[in-house]
């Protein structure tokens, strides 16, 4: 195992550093969100316990489809007698902050009585503005209503009630990640303002305003001129643009209380003094968003926030994460190898048997074989990688160092198996006069070896599969338990061997080899210093040789480059 650990090295961390390289560079965000997507997903599903009602849990309540139909007439804007009539259930929980995810402002016409409720409504929530933050209303390009909508605000904003943006990121379609930061916009997001404090921010930019048109959280305008720039509503392009992190999704199942707020169970519920409540709605498609843990509204992707700012998930340390990701790539180079040393042998036994007129495709029981035994490793790190995020909060993404030890694999493999064929072949060319011929090579032995390790690799991939519909819980366990023994495994091999060199150690020959070999490389530079049969063409051996130093320099550049960037990010 170590000699193929001593092999692999340079290919291991050679896709390591690149995948390093390239993630900062952002260039693999797609597989790093997609990773983050299938650990959530497999975490949301493991088996949770029922949570009772803690002081600092988070409750969701929801207008429900049937409230919308039944209660409400299906009329938008929503009623405002029966929004004050829900609300006032809510108050009267004495909440310690309460977040309401519904634009409340008045219609551009109301006739009398929904005048009447909209003024019912706006003192029900002055009544408690210490503690409400609304929403701000949806923007709007047609001037009338958005003068309407700018006078609420700014009379809201006097009364003392605080204001929140509800925009919430999505990436190819899916809610994966929320953007973080402590600048001034940050305090304008609903979630944050949740967690940190109610914040005054909106009502300090749009109470001076004197033109409703200036006012860039209603005036669509303005917010299309913000998309159009590529960063968040509100935010400075000066300034950096905010940092992201992803939504602890699985958190929210276990910590955050979800229910109708019509429903017998809100209506028994104590009082929440320590308890902050989100209002929303559960109907329709606009305010409904695709997650990790399927379709969800608006405010409770709002509560997955919240409870991210609270429960944030961490990447693992810099040094932890290359060695785990140094881990993944062994094990991964280790099947690859496995299968093209069989795949070889069992091409030579296909093509023996073709002459005899003989048809066999053994090659092909062995590429399948290396497809179900790639897949089962790849669902075998998500398990230890959901592992580690559902019960350490900390998220690593497998499938990044799969497909580059999978490129890797498929470019270096076959080069190295014609390598190997080329030094058979060199080996019996360049024979020295009255040296005896090799062994002959019995294919049939690799191929009869490979089969055996193909069949005890199908045997595993099937108990695997079985304990992973039988006992996921304990799979899951078991993965990460393996994947943490691998590690210290690893580290246990690297210190024996370093040790055992250290102990055999000899400064004086040491620095002879290596003058030996110093050299030896300037010899290649010289005309007949070869010590093999010249090719007859020196300037291509030159370029050869020139070539072998352009690798070498490419690989260590790399090296280089990636340690730059480890060292970077751990001292940040």
């Amino acid at each position: 195992m170590f000699s193929f650990v001593l092999a692999q090295w340079r290919s291991v961390l050679f896709s390591a550093s690149i995948a390093l390289i390239l993630e900062s560079m952002g260039a693999l965000l797609v597989l790093t969100k997609f990773s983050l997507l299938v650990v959530s997903s497999l975490a949301s599903q493991a088996p949770s316990q029922a949570q009772q009602l803690r002081a600092d849990m988070p409750v969701v309540a929801l207008l429900t489809n049937d409230d919308f139909v039944l209660r409400y007439a299906e009329k938008n804007p929503l009623d405002r007698c029966v929004m004050a009539e829900d609300l006032g259930r809510v108050f009267a929980k004495q909440p310690q902050r309460v977040a309401i995810d519904f634009d409340l402002s008045p219609l551009l016409k109301p006739s009398a009585s929904e005048r009447e409720c909209q003024d019912q409504l706006n003192q029900l929530l002055q009544q408690h503005a210490g503690t409400v933050v609304l929403l701000a209303p949806f923007p709007t390009s047609a001037e009338p209503l958005l003068q309407v909508k700018h006078d609420w605000m700014q009379a809201q904003c006097q009364h003392g009630l605080h204001f929140a943006t509800g925009e919430i990121e999505q990436s190819l379609g899916v809610v994966t990640e929320l953007n973080l930061g402590d600048d001034a916009t940050a305090h304008a997001r609903l979630a944050d303002q949740l967690h940190h404090g109610l914040s005054s921010y909106l009502c300090d930019q749009v109470t001076p305003l004197r033109n409703a048109r200036d006012n860039r959280w209603l005036n669509e305008r303005w917010q299309e001129q913000d998309k159009m720039a590529g960063h968040e509503l509100g935010h400075d392009a000066a300034q950096h643009e905010p940092e992201s992190a992803p939504i602890n999704f699985p958190a929210l199942t276990r910590r955050v209380a979800v229910m109708a707020l019509n429903s017998p169970t809100f209506a028994q519920l104590p009082d929440l003094k320590e308890n902050v409540v989100l209002v929303g709605g559960d109907w329709g498609r606009d305010d409904n968003f695709l997650t990790a843990i399927g379709n969800q509204p608006g405010v409770v992707v709002h509560a997955a926030r919240l409870v991210s700012l609270a429960n944030p998930i961490k990447s693992l340390p810099p040094f932890l994460g290359l060695w785990g990701d140094i881990v993944i790539a062994l094990s991964f180079a280790w099947v690859i190898a496995r299968f093209w040393k069989g795949y070889v042998a069992a091409r030579r036994v296909d093509l023996s048997l073709a002459h005899r007129a003989r048809r066999t495709s053994l090659s092909t029981l062995l590429m399948f074989t290396f497809v179900m035994v790639y897949l089962g490793l790849v669902l075998f790190f998500f398990m230890a990688a959901e592992h580690l995020f559902s019960n350490w909060g900390v998220v690593i993404a497998p499938l990044l160092i799969a497909l580059s030890i999978l490129v890797d694999g498929f470019v270096s493999g076959p080069v190295e198996q014609i390598s190997d064929l080329l030094a058979e072949e060199s080996e019996r060319t360049f024979k020295r006069p009255g040296e005896t011929s090799a062994q002959p090579h019995h294919h049939h032995l690799e191929l009869a070896a490979a089969l055996r390790q193909s069949g005890i690799a199908i045997l595993m991939l099937m108990a695997f599969g079985a304990a992973v519909v039988l006992a996921p819980g304990a799979t899951r366990q078991a993965a990460a338990a393996l994947f943490a023994g691998a590690q210290i495994g690893l580290l246990g091999l690297l210190l024996l061997h370093l040790g055992r060199q250290l102990k055999t150690f000899k400064l004086g020959a040491t620095l002879q080899a290596l003058q030996g070999a110093a050299r030896a490389a300037l010899d290649q530079w010289q005309p007949g210093g070869a010590s093999y049969p010249s090719t007859g063409l020196p300037r291509l051996e030159q370029l050869g040789l020139l070539l072998w130093w352009l690798r070498n320099l490419v690989f260590w550049g790399v090296m280089g480059w990636g340690a730059a960037l480890l060292l970077s990010h751990s001292a940040a």
